[in-house]
């Protein structure tokens, strides 16, 4: 892992790790001019093979959680639901 290239109070070469994908750690982050784009999920090389109805929803879910919406879409919590009633009725 590559150093920070910062500089700590004292002038010298700061002794933290860098950040992945940045020259720096998070302390110095600021002094970054430009911010490198967050990668794509390693799982969007899979999305070809989804069927088609399934593939618009992982865009969708994806796009919701670049936007930070991290709540599960509604038919994940529908299905959450009915898997609690039936496992209280087997109890």
């Amino acid at each position: 892992m590559a150093q920070c290239k910062g500089t700590n109070k004292q002038g010298k070469q700061c002794g933290r790790h860098a950040a992945p994908g940045n020259e720096t750690c998070s302390i110095h982050a600021d002094e970054i001019e430009e911010v490198p784009p967050v990668p794509q999920s390693h799982l969007d090389q899979y999305e070809k093979y989804l069927p088609p109805r399934l593939q618009q929803a992982y865009r969708e879910t994806r796009e919701r959680y670049e936007k930070g919406d991290f709540s599960l879409p509604s038919t994940v919590e529908e299905a959450i639901e009915q898997f609690k009633k039936r496992r209280q009725e087997f109890s």
